[in-house]
């Protein structure tokens, strides 16, 4: 409820101006009633969780990539197929880009490639904040699942992870407010590292990624 009425308000948006889903959701949020956000807040409280379908690869290179309007990536296919260095991004993209862009296959695997070190990185900004923010276990709970006031961060997707981390830190999201001084002194490279380490633990114990 209260991300649609942030979407609907204008307290949500993207700091990428060419981000179409983002507008898509606030053109969707404002047609609706309160009784029908109500109704879709219920329905999708009402799904029980499923498995995870992110994997996280440490990594110095990635897939050469294109990307379309609304954000997403898949790697280039032949001729122009091959990998480039990943220096200091995240590379995301659909193990198969036609189940996931034309048939939306709900549980198509998605790989993360992220700077080598990364994850390790990301794990002592989370637990602990390094001395240098505040900790994601004080809000979204110890396994990093979610609290009643914190959404659940264990094996989302990073690029996710990071756009909303990039958005709070740029103003974008005026719902956020108690993020604001979190990500304050976050560096790009951070950012990067938190959410690589939260995307990682949704893959661990399925595919041994460390």
């Amino acid at each position: 409820m209260r991300q649609l009425e942030a979407f609907k308000n204008g307290e949500r948006k993207s700091a990428d101006p060419q981000k179409s889903n983002t507008r898509l959701m606030i053109a969707a949020a404002t047609g609706l009633t309160h009784d029908e956000m109500v109704e879709v807040a219920s329905y999708y409280s009402g799904m029980r969780a499923t498995e995870n379908y992110e994997r996280v690869i440490e990594s110095t290179t990635a897939p050469k990539i294109w990307s379309e309007a609304n954000g997403a990536t898949f790697a280039l296919a032949a001729p122009n197929a091959g990998t480039e260095s990943l220096a200091a991004s995240i590379v995301e993209i659909p193990e198969d880009a036609v189940k996931a862009e034309v048939y939306r296959n709900p549980r198509e695997i998605y790989v993360a490639y992220v700077p080598p070190g990364s994850i390790a990185r990301g794990k002592m900004l989370a637990t602990t904040g390094g001395s240098k923010t505040t900790a994601c276990v004080a809000c979204h709970g110890a396994s990093f699942t979610g609290t009643e006031v914190a959404p659940p961060l264990a094996g989302r997707s990073p690029s996710y992870i990071g756009r909303q981390l990039f958005d709070i830190a740029h103003g974008a999201r005026r719902n956020a407010q108690a993020m604001t001084p979190v990500v304050a002194q976050l560096t790009p490279d951070d950012v990067i590292d938190v959410a690589a380490y939260l995307g990682s633990l949704g893959s661990n114990q399925r595919n041994g990624t460390p």
